[in-house]
């Protein structure tokens, strides 16, 4: 995707629009070629900050990903 494509799909969310604007101004400053490298945007999602979970359609796969499985002794308790 160029950085147009990006822009153009990220319009109507002022947040994600800034924040993507910025990180293409900074790889391009960085020297990246979105021609060898293009853009990509996964699925928006939604997330219920009083739960700190995902919500939607994309809640399944997304989930799992907010913590991993720690090993013995670094474990981090459920409720801290």
């Amino acid at each position: 995707m160029t950085a147009g494509e990006l822009a153009e799909r990220t319009q109507g969310n002022n947040l994600t629009a800034e924040a993507t604007g910025r990180m293409v101004e900074h790889l391009k400053v960085h020297g990246v070629d979105f021609a060898k490298t293009p853009l990509t945007l996964g699925a928006a999602l939604t997330l219920n900050p009083g739960k700190e979970r995902f919500i939607g359609e994309f809640s399944a796969a997304a989930n799992p990903l907010l913590a991993r499985k720690y090993r013995q002794p670094f474990v981090v308790p459920e409720l801290v």
